[in-house]
């Protein structure tokens, strides 16, 4: 909630503790600091200038099954056809291994769903660990 809130802004410590205040979610320093690290990634902050959605939801049928969900963060590079879809994890891994094989399936899942929704566009899945401070490109 808190990227949702803060991506139009400078990301600076003062509007982070505003819009938590706001939201009433109690945030630390160190909270302070992981938001402002992902607002400093080269590749999210790309992300960030072109058209992008917080807590996208999708609804869709994959293999006779209905699945709906929601996305952390979408991002829409209409020029190049491309979409790329980032999940926001606070798990306390430290390897891209891990993450990947521990959210492997619901990544999949988000791809697929997104490519029903947009079929003339390609779709990378990006996993962004707040504690490594690391974005992983599956």
């Amino acid at each position: 909630k808190m990227v949702e809130v803060c991506k139009d802004s400078d990301f600076s410590k003062e509007a982070i503790l505003q819009a938590a205040n706001k939201l009433g979610i109690p945030f630390s320093d160190n909270d302070v600091t992981k938001l402002q690290n992902l607002a400093n990634h080269p590749t999210f902050k790309a992300f960030l200038q072109q058209e992008n959605r917080c807590e996208l939801p999708y609804l869709v049928k994959i293999d006779d099954e209905v699945v709906h969900g929601y996305i952390d963060f979408i991002a829409f590079d209409h020029d190049q056809k491309i979409i790329d879809i980032v999940d926001f994890k606070t798990d306390r891994m430290n390897q891209k291994e891990a993450f990947v094989s521990a959210y492997r399936q619901q990544l999949n899942t988000y791809c697929q769903a997104i490519g029903q929704l947009y079929p003339d566009y390609a779709i990378r899945a990006h996993i962004y660990g707040f504690y490594p401070n690391e974005l992983y490109t599956l």
